[in-house]
């Protein structure tokens, strides 16, 4: 089986925490998502998907910079205050 790219997995990885994330915030409100264990599915899903530790690794840290560019979104922009007028 061949492995992903590098830059493939980091982007994956990035969108699918960034897209969890603000849909958890705009639509719900709050954090419906768990950040620990979300960081740590997507370095699972791609070690297992591709028995690559630096895949892994990398699909890790990506997900931590997507959460963080996403909270840094919500607090800039005032996203994460539900229906307030």
């Amino acid at each position: 089986m061949e492995s992903l790219p590098i830059a493939e997995i980091i982007l994956i990885s990035f969108l699918m925490i960034f897209a969890v994330h603000q849909i958890s915030r705009v639509v719900i409100g709050e954090n419906a998502d768990t950040y620990p264990s979300g960081i740590l599915i997507a370095g699972g899903l791609f070690y297992v998907a591709t028995n690559d530790i630096s895949s892994g690794i990398a699909a890790s840290l990506s997900a931590a910079a997507g959460h963080y560019l996403s909270v840094f979104l919500c607090k800039r922009f005032n996203w994460h205050e539900k229906n307030k007028p």
